[in-house]
């Protein structure tokens, strides 16, 4: 808000309810109020500006405790077993307890203490988030960074993006100029530039101390590819990711200072670049007062909703999850980046469909959700079919940032490539086991005559591991078992969930054909490591199952690449009733994984915990990086072309 309009704005607030007449509200809330631009500094100090509460905190620690007696993993994240025995081994239990007697400079502090633990157990299926602080502003650097590697000699560099000025000045326009100000010229001198040091150190310090903190994915791959920019395809079109370098949730780092070679020099120079933060909500706030009453309290929904029970939407607009804390903002490809191919029928929202060259077809996911579950089969199967009809040999499946969605769909579309078979009928995913705590216990005890309708997710029909129907009235009788030396409780194991024979297309029901529509040798399946959930156990059956090629692009060449993480088996926002465990009283959610998938190589222990390496890390080069159809186009070559070297396998 300008200044100039003071006294008018004044006038405004002496009608607010709340506000006494003649007295002007202050603090470093008043400061940054109104603004959409403002210094990480000034966001960071209205945030700390609220009080820490000794009785929040005993309420978000009961109900985050309490809560983790669903999660299924969390006596397995005590100490992973190999290879992520360096990755996981959080005692985040003990970590929460021990937060009971520390007191906290400001509220902000004690949420980001609690949400970092709960990162460090590096599940995308457990996660934390509190509205009062995650995304309101969303803190900008206007260089997202990419790793290239040398076509000549294969040595690997990390870069501003050679198009950033062009993403910055469709992300930012006009305020592009605080940063030009601030470095005394264009941006655009900087694009492409190789970075030799990050505050001092070499690049992939700061890279391996952001995969330290940014939890979701077991593999430090998958982790250290999150720092760098990419790109996914959105339910609205190709969205560029800028990488967690160039975009952080909270307004907590200030500057950074790069040194860098330009493009076309040898000379080395160190510029220190400023962070912004922009605020990310719809309705502004005054003061302190304001801030809290709009983006702290509980809401009618925070914690979930009765399923026989009308809910409302609240006037501030909460994103999801994910987008709370994994990827806030999207930005749209530029045109040059995008693919230049025609669509394909079947092609809606985050599935699309095209035809790239010599009979080689590409599916690109950006989710396995985002519209009605039986109208994203519906198109899978009308895109696949078409593309059989097409004469299309080879497919290259495109999950690059898919974090997942219905699991009915992934099952549903494993099906519907290789056709029906022992590996894909009646059972087309991975067997599965409920985590039978005590509370869990309690909960399905009382679910009889309290859910009439069977919308709770415990009162589903299940199916037994060799596939028949569960009629005994104890099927969740628990079968106990020692994890990492702890007690724990799981149920039987569970095999077919999911209709995978056929979808309900315009009004009939369609019949899946029992023959497969491609070989999996001439599948390819492609990310930048970051498929998760849904996405994850799509992947692990292709990868184990058939043996498909899985690719990864973009990753540092001497870490083994992770074509997927966090498999878990199902997240659930709102597993108990309203009174167990107490509901928050803050604005925030805890989601947690309520049932694990187990193995296909090792079909005694879960999937999460079992080797999920690439078979080809594929570099990404200045005329590749971030271009969807380049990368396409090379990996056709190396995997599917007649002059293609042999497939690299990754040790």
């Amino acid at each position: 808000m300008h200044r100039v309009h003071l006294s008018l704005y004044l006038l405004c607030i002496y009608l607010v309810p709340g506000y006494t007449v003649g007295v002007l509200p202050n603090g470093p809330c008043f400061k940054v109020g109104g603004e959409q631009w403002v210094l990480p500094r000034d966001a960071r100090a209205c945030m700390s500006a609220i009080s820490f509460d000794k009785k929040k905190q005993e309420n978000v620690l009961d109900v985050v405790t309490k809560t983790l007696a669903f999660h299924a993993s969390t006596n397995y994240q005590l100490q992973a077993p190999k290879p992520y025995s360096e990755d996981v081994h959080w005692d985040l239990l003990k970590e929460l307890e021990g937060m009971r007697s520390k007191d906290y400079p400001s509220d902000f502090d004690f949420h980001r203490d609690v949400q970092q633990s709960v990162k460090q157990v590096n599940d995308g299926h457990l996660m934390y988030a509190n509205w009062c602080y995650d995304s309101v502003y969303v803190t900008y650097n206007p260089f997202p960074l990419v790793l290239l590697t040398n076509a000549v000699d294969d040595t690997q560099a990390v870069h501003i993006a050679p198009n950033a000025h062009e993403i910055a000045l469709s992300l930012f326009g006009p305020e592009i100029k605080f940063w030009e100000d601030a470095l005394g010229t264009r941006l655009q001198e900087f694009s492409g530039a190789q970075v030799m040091q990050i505050d001092g150190e070499d690049p992939f310090f700061a890279v391996n101390a952001n995969a330290h903190n940014t939890g979701y994915f077991q593999g430090l791959s998958s982790r250290q590819n999150a720092f760098f920019s990419s790109v996914g395809r959105g339910l609205d079109g190709w969205n560029y990711v800028l990488g967690e370098f160039a975009e952080k949730v909270h307004p907590i780092v200030d500057s950074v200072r790069l040194t860098i070679k330009r493009v076309g020099s040898d000379i080395e120079e160190t510029i220190t670049v400023p962070y912004r933060s922009k605020f990310n909500r719809k309705e502004h706030f005054i003061d302190r007062s304001d801030y809290e009453s709009k983006f702290c309290k509980p809401t009618s929904d925070t914690n979930g909703h009765h399923l026989y029970r009308l809910y409302s939407n609240d006037s501030q607009e909460q994103p999801g999850l994910q987008k709370a804390d994994i990827r806030p903002t999207e930005i749209a490809l530029p045109p040059s980046l995008q693919p230049a191919l025609p669509q394909l029928e079947g092609s809606y929202k985050d599935t699309q469909f095209y035809l790239l060259k010599d009979k080689t077809g590409v599916l690109v996911l950006g989710s396995f959700e985002g519209y009605e579950e039986e109208s994203i089969k519906c198109r899978l199967l009308q895109g696949l079919q078409n593309m059989h009809k097409l004469g299309v040999k080879n497919l290259i499946i495109d999950v690059t940032n898919n974090f997942g969605g219905f699991v009915c769909v992934a099952q549903f579309l494993h099906r519907l490539l290789f056709g029906e078979t022992d590996l894909t009928y009646p059972q087309a995913g991975l067997d599965t086991a409920l985590r039978a705590s005590d509370i869990a216990q309690q909960v399905v005890k009382n679910l009889p005559g309290n859910d009439p309708d069977n919308q709770i997710i415990y009162n589903q029909e299940w199916y037994n591991a060799t596939n028949y129907p569960i009629e005994d009235q104890d099927w969740f009788t628990p079968i106990n078992v020692t994890i990492n030396g702890r007690p724990d409780a799981f149920s039987q194991r569970f095999g077919k969930e999911c209709e995978v024979s056929s979808a309900f297309c315009r009004g009939s029901k369609q019949k899946l054909s029992p023959d497969p529509l491609f070989k999996a040798e001439n599948i390819v399946l492609l990310s930048n490591g970051r498929c998760g959930s849904s996405c994850a156990v799509f992947s692990v059956l292709l990868a184990k199952r058939h043996k498909v090629h899985t690719v990864v692009v973009g990753g540092k060449s001497n870490v083994p690449q992770q074509y997927c993480g966090f498999v878990g088996g199902q997240r659930n926002d709102s597993p108990y009733p309203e009174d167990i465990p107490p509901p928050l009283d803050v604005n925030a959610a805890l989601t947690v994984t309520w049932r694990l998938a187990y193995g296909v190589d090792n079909p005694d222990e879960p999937e999460e915990w079992q080797d999920h390496t690439a078979t080809m890390n594929f570099p990404l080069t200045i005329n590749t990086a971030n271009k969807p159809q380049a990368i396409w186009d090379a990996v056709y070559q190396r995997v599917f072309s007649k002059s293609s070297p042999v497939l690299q396998v990754q040790i």
